[in-house]
């Protein structure tokens, strides 16, 4: 902190001059008091209340509150201590200390937020814990006593079964995810979960928890429909219900997270097997060879030769 003299311009012997002890004294006598620095300290508080804020009040008198000030030097000292003992004691503080500090000062509608994303971070630890046994938050279960008392209007078991799951999807929307995150490379919610991995989960969340309010929404009208006595069910598939490919977008997102196996087959060509013929069956099996009778080579006649007529014995 630096302090500022200014000083308006006096004359002195006809020439313009800056005199800080002219401007003090003159400083003194209209504020009334016993020294020149008290009368700074008056003369600043009053016109701050006047031109920046008339809150502003002049600081308490050294004479009452008989306060000892430090030179520069001691209290650079004071403040470094001051600093060494802050680091230690943030160093020794639990995480959850600093963070609740540190959201003690956030204003309203931060909390709120700050709120809601954990709320979304304590799925997305619930599914990483156990992605086969997660279940999406619910008030209450599907079971019959659910629908009790709301034959005629099925809506009010329908949304008090669904609550907690829609409020989860809500809030991610309101974040801009949603289940079919996966189809835009797992981008959104970038800002707000960095790992890759949490985005990953937290989509497969909001799909299970849509495919919940799908099947909720079934579950209670197939069963007002079947105490009323009514053949036909309403709503024999839970696909066709809002929110609309939620068990298409569960599917895809387990198979990315490596939960189940892709349900694309590849087509194998059969190869033909041959079958083990042991020596005994190879010998029944076995055809016998024909016989070739061997027959005498024939007889090659002598050659005749016609001996000339003059020939001599």
């Amino acid at each position: 902190m630096v302090d500022l003299m200014i000083s308006p311009v006096r004359d002195s012997r006809g020439k313009p001059v800056i005199s800080t002890q002219k401007a003090l004294v003159e400083l003194k006598a209209a504020t009334g008091e016993r020294n020149e620095y008290s009368a700074l300290q008056t003369s600043w508080a009053d016109w701050a209340s006047q031109h920046l804020d008339a809150a502003i009040e002049r600081g308490t008198r050294r004479m009452i509150t008989d306060r000892q000030h430090l030179t520069p030097e001691t209290y650079g000292l004071v403040k470094d201590k001051a600093r060494e003992e802050l680091l230690r004691d943030r160093a020794q503080t639990p995480d959850l200390a600093r963070v609740l500090q540190n959201a003690s000062e956030l204003p309203t509608e931060a909390l709120d937020d700050l709120r809601d994303l954990l709320l979304l971070q304590r799925e997305i630890q619930a599914h990483r814990r156990a992605p086969a046994a997660y279940e999406a938050p619910q008030a209450k279960g599907l079971h019959a006593d659910l629908v009790a008392g709301h034959e005629t209007d099925p809506w009010p078991a329908i949304n008090e079964a669904r609550r907690d799951a829609e409020r989860v999807i809500s809030i991610a929307r309101r974040f801009g995810l949603s289940m079919d995150d996966d189809q835009k490379g797992y981008e959104p919610g970038r800002a707000f979960f960095p790992a890759l991995a949490d985005r990953m989960h937290l989509t497969t969340v909001l799909a299970k928890c849509a495919d919940f309010c799908a099947r909720a929404e079934a579950f209670v009208k197939n069963t007002i429909a079947q105490w009323c006595g009514e053949e036909r069910l309403p709503c024999p598939d839970h696909t066709q219900l809002w929110p609309f490919n939620a068990q298409a977008a569960v599917v895809r997102n387990e198979i990315n997270l490596g939960l189940r196996e892709s349900e694309v087959v590849r087509a194998v060509p059969e190869q033909a097997v041959p079958e083990r013929v042991t020596s005994q069956q190879a010998a029944i099996e076995r055809k016998p060879e024909p016989i070739i009778e061997r027959q005498a080579p024939a007889k090659v006649k002598a050659r005749e030769v016609k001996r000339d007529s003059g020939w001599e014995r």
